[in-house]
């Protein structure tokens, strides 16, 4: 196993079946570039001149991209890396490529790592599609004869048609991902870096990524996966990490940890303003209004997994009070398999749905007469959010608690309406939504939008 590192570090014992070892990894910053430059040349001058500087002290308008980050990864295993913008997961991604060195700590590698970081990067824009393969190849270490055993592969994977003897700068930027991704997936390294690949391109090519994953995982492959499609993480990955301003926050099983960054996520957003700190989940939240499970069902009330295209589906949440709870709401959140959002809904009293106070039990039910949906599998995520008021007037909500899968066939395509795009409902986005109605208790509560 060879380290790359910038100072010393402690030693420490690695397991055998160990791919990667991170072990205090820290990188910082500068906000101002004339500074930074500043900064650059004065580290250079000195590193010149062989002296030794405090690398982990801030100087003036820096401030730490990652901070003491430390974990391990097995051979097989898949480890995803959430958190919200600018909380690090780039850096340390670059970091462990190499493309960065980290002012403090000790990366060790051992095998092959290939990076799909800015796919597409270092394609030549007056060069062919076909001359770029054998050009990023070479640049991501595969040699000229690997490439050609691997071209027709490369090229059907990437799926550019007629393009492929034509400049790269005529492609647009979703052609270039899928060459990019293409390339760098047939170069089969031991370590996968994976940033916001299954977010990109067209839903074709995100599904492809998503089968492209799913079998390398079959096939024991090792993957650092970032990604906000948590759908995604809790779905390829054994283990998840959690980063937030550059600290470690949480690691452990994909569905505990998201769980509570969703919460975290959710007690942020607009839809769902928080009084007083954001600190996480308070105590004794999850035990006061369970959902014990989340069917989905044809429009006769049968349980079903499967639906033809156009068919009523509705989604019934079943739920247990333990405590009451101010102005408890049920949302729900559909999704394709591989992540983009098609609905998402709420049941509140802004709504016109007062649900204070609830029953001890019952069901909530949520009807979409016409979903329109594409054949394909969906993901139905579920959740249910209350307030209390305590000394402080902290509110505290659930997050997404429970999560369903529905598959939707062809069935009578003809004469149907095209599929809608993504629209978020609750945050009233434009210009279309897809009709749905809530219902409690059997007993009709509101219809959005306000017609069928």
């Amino acid at each position: 196993m060879t380290p790359r590192t910038t100072r010393a570090a402690p030693s420490h014992d690695i397991a055998p079946d160990t791919v990667l070892s991170v072990r205090s990894v820290s990188k910082k910053f500068c906000r101002n570039l004339r500074r930074s430059m500043l900064y650059g040349v004065r580290d250079l001058a000195f590193n010149l001149m062989g002296s030794r500087q405090d690398t982990m002290r801030l100087r003036r308008e820096e401030f730490w991209a990652l901070d003491d980050v430390s974990f391990d990864l097995r051979r097989g295993e898949f480890l995803g890396i959430v958190g919200s913008n600018g909380s690090g997961k780039s850096t340390l991604l670059r970091i462990i490529a190499g493309i960065f060195p980290p002012d403090g700590g000790e990366v060790c590698l051992r095998g092959r790592v290939g990076a799909l970081i800015a796919l597409g990067t270092g394609f030549h824009p007056h060069m062919t599609g076909r001359e770029n393969i054998f050009l990023n190849g070479a640049i991501l270490g595969m040699d000229r004869d690997y490439i050609r055993s691997r071209f027709d592969n490369i090229v059907q994977f990437a799926d550019i048609g007629d393009f492929l003897d034509a400049p790269v700068a005529t492609y647009s930027s979703g052609m270039r991902v899928r060459l990019g991704f293409a390339v760098a997936v047939h170069m089969a390294p031991d370590l996968m870096l994976v940033d916001e690949v299954l977010s990109v391109g067209d839903a074709s090519f995100r599904e492809r990524c998503y089968n492209h994953m799913l079998g390398y995982k079959n096939n024991g492959g090792t993957v650092v996966f970032i990604s906000h499609n948590t759908v995604a993480v809790e779905q390829v990955c054994d283990r998840a990490l959690w980063l937030e301003g550059g600290r470690l926050v949480d690691s452990g099983p994909p569905a505990r940890l998201i769980e509570a960054y969703e919460l975290k996520m959710l007690a942020r957003s607009r839809m769902m303003p928080q009084e007083g700190p954001a600190a996480g989940p308070t105590t004794g939240a999850a035990e006061r209004i369970q959902i014990e499970r989340a069917e989905c069902l044809a429009d006769d009330g049968s349980p079903r997994q499967t639906f033809d295209y156009n068919e009523c589906l509705r989604f019934r949440v079943h739920y247990r009070v333990l405590q009451p709870s101010v102005a408890p709401s049920f949302y729900l959140t559909i999704k394709r398999s591989a992540g983009e959002e098609l609905l998402s809904s709420m049941a509140t009293r802004w709504q016109g749905i007062d649900l204070d106070p609830l029953p001890s039990q019952g069901v909530v039910e949520c009807r979409l007469p016409a979903p329109r949906l594409a054949p394909g599998s969906y993901v139905l995520m579920v959740g249910v959010q209350g307030a209390i008021t305590d000394a402080i007037g902290v509110k505290w909500y659930t997050p997404l608690r429970e999560r369903s899968t529905f598959v939707v066939g062809p069935g009578n395509l003809r004469g149907s309406l095209p599929n809608l795009p993504a629209t978020h409902i609750i945050r009233g986005l434009p210009p279309m939504v897809q009709p749905h109605r809530w219902f409690v208790d059997g007993k009709p509560a509101v219809t959005v939008p306000l017609s069928e």
